[in-house]
């Protein structure tokens, strides 16, 4: 099956297999491709290590900085 990213706006795929594992788990299809799914998780992990931190996001290209300056960070994702 064929989705739009709400997210990137590209076209992916859910495979047969991807849709028995939602349909057996009773959850919704996804809404978001891999990498964005992916992406959030990682925003996710790093609100989580430092909760003031400020992420800018260019394209596949995220910036973090943390105000105390205990973390900064560059992450690249091929997408």
């Amino acid at each position: 099956m064929k989705r739009i990213c709400k997210q990137c706006g590209r076209e992916f795929e859910l495979t047969d297999s991807g849709m028995d594992f939602y349909r057996r788990k009773q959850l919704e299809y996804p809404k978001r491709c891999k990498s964005c799914r992916e992406l959030n998780r990682i925003i996710g992990m790093m609100i989580m290590v430092c909760s003031i931190f400020r992420p800018a996001i260019l394209t596949n290209t995220i910036i973090w900085i943390c105000p105390e300056m205990k973390h900064l960070g560059v992450m690249r994702f091929i997408m």
